[in-house]
């Protein structure tokens, strides 16, 4: 009977979305390099947000962590790889100059998303 509990407790909980892991952590580039960032979102959109407050998404493409851009209500890599601020430094111009998603466009995006998520399961929104 305990495991019979046991079994369906396990199947409930891992059927619901839950948020991120909010704790910061060291993420690994490509090249070997290192960074320290936290996760954000949940089951309706993810990404990595710097230690100072870039928004970055994973290209499996490149294997790195890039500055996000929203296309089409989606969060997309931009094909500029994250550089530690130190790093931008060092580099031309044109590197610092990247078109960032700001804080505002984040929230809206995920907002929308959820929304929508919620539409197609016909939870009310208030």
């Amino acid at each position: 009977m305990f495991l019979k509990i046991l079994m369906i407790l396990t199947l409930s909980i891992s059927v619901f979305g839950a948020p991120a892991f909010s704790g910061v952590r060291e993420f690994k580039q490509a090249d070997g390099t290192t960074f320290r960032a936290h996760l954000g979102g949940d089951e309706h959109l993810n990404w990595v947000e710097s230690e100072n407050g870039d928004i970055l998404v994973f290209n499996k493409s490149s294997n790195n962590f890039e500055y996000a851009t929203i296309e089409n209500k989606k969060l997309k890599a931009s094909g500029t790889k994250y550089m530690k601020p130190s790093s931008l430094r060092s580099l031309a111009p044109r590197a610092v100059n990247i078109k960032k998603v700001s804080k505002d466009e984040l929230s809206a995006l995920w907002q929308s998303k959820r929304r929508d998520s919620y539409k197609r399961r016909n939870i009310p929104t208030h």
